[in-house]
């Protein structure tokens, strides 16, 4: 149990939290910054694409070392205090609720925004209901060869949770949707170059 925060080290925090950046809610700071990148209009889309998903990628791994450090820190229960005065649950719960305001954003520009747009290109993204039964049998069988062999999980402590997945990465489907319009294409809409789908993060280790 962390002892009690007297008055002088209150007030030594908040003047030391004033002058010095925190580093894991700096590396957030950063990550919106990117986000805004990718909601910029002027930029291209594709441009907008690569950002969004940075934007994801940077978070796995934000969690997976940085927020498990701080885990490991609150776990032990020792007053272990970053160098702008703050308590690892302090900087954890300052996390949680500016994550939570940046996967809404993001979420909100991926399917308002670029998902539209992408699909005026000819470009689908689609979810696992999209596909058929003989795709998903295909799909199936290509994740028990190829990537459920190498999931392997790493216990190391109380954050192993985090670091289990230290090289893991979304997957991903793709397959080729292009065909010829016919005439009985009532809306004249384009016929999409690429299908891309979504396969959520499996339960199976």
């Amino acid at each position: 149990m962390a002892k009690p925060v007297t008055k002088s080290e209150r007030a030594q925090k908040q003047s030391t939290g004033d002058r010095i950046l925190n580093r894991e809610l700096s590396a957030l700071t950063l990550n919106e910054r990117v986000l805004d990148l990718a909601s910029d209009p002027e930029q291209p889309l594709l441009e907008r694409v690569r950002y969004c998903s940075i934007v994801s990628r940077v978070l796995d791994e934000f969690f997976m070392i940085r927020v498990a450090g701080l885990l490991d820190q609150a776990v032990s229960g020792l007053p272990v205090r970053s160098t702008d005065g703050r308590l690892p649950q302090e900087v954890l719960d300052e996390i949680r609720k500016r994550v939570l305001a940046l996967t809404r954003a993001q979420s909100k520009l991926w399917t308002g925004e670029l998902c539209p747009a992408l699909a005026d290109e000819g470009v689908v993204i689609g979810s696992v209901e999209d596909l058929s039964k003989r795709d998903l049998e295909k799909l199936e069988r290509s994740f028990g060869r190829e990537v459920f062999p190498v999931l392997t999980h790493s216990v190391s402590g109380p954050a192993s949770h985090f670091r289990s997945y230290r090289r893991s990465r979304s997957a991903s489907a793709f397959s080729s949707a292009t065909r010829t319009p016919t005439k009985s294409d009532s809306r004249g809409s384009r016929s999409p170059r690429a299908f891309l789908v979504s396969c959520a993060r499996t339960g199976r280790a």
